[in-house]
């Protein structure tokens, strides 16, 4: 006798892609599933709400006005410019993102990201960078209007790796590897 013919197995690939969602969800604004969308714009944002931006590749999302944080959770390829942010800007399972604060951004919290630029105005040079898993994260300080015409931006790239060591009174200490 033969054996019975094996059911076909769809490949992995050909999951059903979600449809794209783009809406104030309560009080997040959800951008969800898009692909390409360049002109991605979240208008009177306020201080109540969020902003979170999910599974999107190649887009730009531009928020306008003061949201209490700004989620980017399985992104690719997709910069975000915002003006303020109350909280965070946080960063969760990216790749090559770039994220432009205009305002003032207190932390920005890169986790588990490969590829990161974080653009920094006057008013957010005081942002506390928080990254845990991350490579490829730098940092350029842009300068404000009315600066010196020599001003130009700065970048600084995060360390990768560090090295914890003990000293001589028993206390562990981490520096950054091969530091400056």
């Amino acid at each position: 006798g033969g054996a019975g013919v094996a059911p076909a197995v769809p490949p992995a690939a050909s999951k059903t892609a979600k449809p794209p969602k783009f809406a104030l969800d309560g009080k997040k604004w959800a951008v969800e599933h898009q692909v390409g969308q360049r002109t991605l714009v979240i208008e009177d944002v306020n201080p109540k709400q969020t902003v979170y931006v999910y599974n999107c590749v190649d887009c730009v999302v531009r928020i306008e006005g003061k949201p209490n944080a700004i989620t980017f959770d399985a992104c690719a390829k997709t910069a975000a410019v915002f003006e303020d942010v109350l909280a965070t800007c946080e960063l969760v399972n990216c790749k090559s993102m770039q994220v432009q604060c205009l305002g003032s951004v207190p932390t920005v919290s890169i986790d588990k990201v490969d590829g990161c630029q974080v653009f920094l105005g006057p008013k957010s040079f005081g942002a506390e960078l928080l990254t845990a898993k991350s490579s490829e994260v730098n940092v350029v300080c842009v300068p404000g209007e009315g600066a010196a015409p020599d001003d130009e931006p700065t970048e600084t790239p995060v360390p990768e790796q560090f090295v914890t060591k003990r000293s001589a009174d028993g206390k562990w200490t981490t520096a950054p590897f091969g530091g400056h």
